[in-house]
Formats: structure tokens, C-alpha cells, sequence
């Protein structure tokens, strides 16, 4: 059913009448008084303040985070951040998110918009001493990177950590990530099924699973996450791992993961520059390479 409605022009030759079109759609003037229709409009983005995305190096995080499902960026590109003054490389180390990780038992550490540092950034060790009860929630270098200023390792003698570091752009476009991670030999989760660690994320660390694929014995913490597309596109695997060395002011290094180790109860495991995902004790200095989820 057709009825008028108002147009805003005022009529030209009746001080009280606006335009308005008919039923039939012609134009004509009428009393401002009668009850017409109501048909209005609005505009979405402003040509002239709309920008349209160039390169993950160049973006804004807020441009970035409009993005983050479409084809704009490629897993691998890279940009730069700044910390302390200082500039780090960080990529894009996942873009996709297949069936699995619609499952609330999944670690969503490899799944959707997944940003990593290319090198390493510092050096600290997992935990103050050598225990890997806990886990990785437990541990003073989860607090670190994820704004908890209790309990963290503090070489400078400061309380900072390494999410409150981070410019505020970045602060604001990085999403809470499910974590779930290994258990040690001396306890595990009675929450969960498999006995592993989960802990919601701003910032965190990867599983084994996540760079290697294959793993090396039956920890159950392998089998609730998947591997990255940065390490399945470059073939990373237990036999070849030479594309997961990290170089911390120029040196390969080993850098930590987030699963403690079931056959220990003190360590955790690390990509090893020299023998691929190994152990090493949680009070020991290694590399801290991190990764965080834009969305």
C-alpha cells in the first residue's frame, strides 16, 4: 500500500507547507500540519574518512582489526612495534580457523588472527624456581605478559610488564585467547578431562603443537591444539626445524613454550636451536618470543 511522505524542502509559495510526494508519486506542497509519512535516511563511512587497507606493514591496528577476515593480508607479512623505545618485528603467524576450533575443548592459541614476534625479545626464565606445578597459568612469566604485576620475574627492578609496554593501539586490537596447555608429573588440572592448564590470554606462548605438528611422546596437551599455518606452510616438523630458530641481538637462541613436560616435574619444553622441542628446567634463562590474537 502506497502513502505520502515528507520531503524537508520547504515550499516555495505556502509559508506553511514542505514538499511531499503522493501516493502515486508525484510531487506537491501541503500543510506541515498533516500526518504523512516518515521515510528517512543516513550514510555509513565517509568517503573522505574511510581509509582502505594498503599492507599489514603500513595499517593501523584499527584498520588491521576491520580485516582480519579478509584476503587483505597473507600469513608471513610483517610489521614493526614498538617497546621501550626499542622496535621489534612481529607477523602473522595464522589467518585461518578450521571446524576444530569451534570446539570449547580446543586451545584457541592457533586458531583465527594469530600474531607472533619473529625473534626473540628478552630472556627470563619460566619460573622462579624449579617447578612446573602449575603450569603455565602458574608461572611468573604468564603474569609478565599478561599485566599481573604480583608475582613476575623483575630484572630492572620495575613492575612493568610486557602487555602494559605495548602502545595502546596494539593494546586495544589484541582479543583474550583460550589457552590450554600441559601439565607436569606432579599434578594436573582436576578441572579438565585430559588434566592439562587453561587460562584466558591477552599474550602467551606456543604449545609444541603449534610449531611442530608431530610430537614426541604422548602428552596430552598435543592433541587440543593444532599447528600454525606460518610453520605448516614452511614444512616445520620434527625433522625439520631449522625454520623455527629464533636469534635473540643476532645469535639463535632457544625460546620457551607454554607446556610444562608429564615426564618432569620441574621443566618445560623449548624450541632447542640444535634438537628441535626439548625440555629444559623453568629456573634456566631462555628466550621469551610471544604471540597475541587480533579480532
Amino acid at each position: 500500500l502506497n502513502f505520502p511522505w515528507w520531503l524537508r524542502a520547504a515550499s516555495s509559495s505556502d509559508s506553511n507547507a514542505f514538499l511531499f510526494v503522493t501516493d502515486s508519486g508525484d510531487l506537491f506542497d501541503h500543510g506541515a500540519r498533516y500526518p504523512y509519512g516518515l521515510a528517512p535516511a543516513f550514510r555509513i563511512g565517509d568517503k573522505e574518512n574511510t581509509v582502505t587497507p594498503k599492507s599489514f606493514a603500513d595499517d593501523s591496528w584499527e584498520t588491521i582489526v576491520a580485516n582480519t577476515s579478509s584476503d587483505v593480508y597473507n600469513v608471513g607479512d610483517t610489521r614493526q612495534v614498538l617497546i621501550d623505545n626499542k622496535t621489534y618485528t612481529v607477523r602473522i603467524a595464522n589467518k585461518s580457523t578450521p571446524t576444530e576450533c569451534n570446539d570449547s575443548n580446543f586451545s584457541q592459541t592457533a586458531c583465527g588472527f594469530v600474531v607472533e614476534f619473529v625473534d626473540i625479545i628478552e630472556k627470563r626464565a619460566m619460573n622462579k624456581v624449579k617447578t612446573n606445578v602449575g603450569g603455565w597459568p602458574a608461572t611468573p612469566m604468564y603474569k609478565y605478559l599478561n599485566g599481573d604485576t604480583s608475582d613476575h620475574l623483575t630484572y630492572d627492578g620495575t613492575k612493568a610488564t610486557l602487555y602494559s609496554k605495548l602502545p595502546s593501539d596494539l593494546r586495544n586490537a589484541i582479543i583474550d585467547t583460550t589457552v590450554i596447555s600441559g601439565h607436569g608429573k606432579s599434578d594436573s588440572n582436576s578441572e579438565r578431562e585430559d588434566g592439562n592448564w587453561q587460562s584466558i590470554d591477552k599474550i602467551y606462548l606456543f604449545g609444541r603443537k603449534e610449531v611442530y605438528n608431530k610430537t614426541l611422546d604422548t602428552d596430552a596437551a598435543d592433541s587440543i591444539s593444532r599447528q600454525l599455518d606460518y610453520y605448516a606452510n614452511l614444512g616445520v616438523n620434527i625433522d625439520h626445524y631449522t625454520d623455527a630458530v629464533k636469534y635473540f641481538n643476532g645469535t639463535a637462541a632457544d625460546w620457551w613454550l607454554s607446556d610444562a613436560c608429564s615426564s618432569y616435574s620441574n621443566a618445560f619444553y623449548i624450541v632447542d636451536i640444535d634438537d628441535m622441542a626439548y625440555v629444559d628446567y623453568t629456573n634456566n634463562i631462555n628466550g621469551l618470543s610471544p604471540a597475541f590474537r587480533i579480532g
